[in-house]
């Protein structure tokens, strides 16, 4: 990609972004990597597992406009998009 979200010579470029996690955070993605460890025999990385989750939202492709702050946080409302598709996926 050329940072505009193309390919260049048939590969996807990467852009380098900084991502401040609280040490509960960080203990939850180390906790994910063993898990997946002990199945699978590979490593996760916390890069990998962030950016499956961000593929998963793209998937999901939620309206933020939709949002209500007012009776609903950000966490929740993904949620209940993710809820919805599964719904939709049966």
């Amino acid at each position: 990609m050329n940072g505009n979200g193309h390919k260049e010579n048939g590969k996807e470029q990467q852009t380098p972004t900084v991502v401040f996690l609280d040490n509960e955070q960080i203990d939850f993605l180390n906790k994910l990597n063993k898990e997946y460890f002990g199945k699978c025999g590979y490593h996760l990385s916390r890069n990998r597992i962030l950016t499956e989750l961000v593929n998963c939202l793209m998937k999901m492709n939620p309206n933020l406009s939709e949002l209500d702050p007012d009776k609903e946080d950000l966490c929740h409302f993904i949620l209940r998009k993710a809820k919805d598709a599964q719904k939709s996926c049966l």
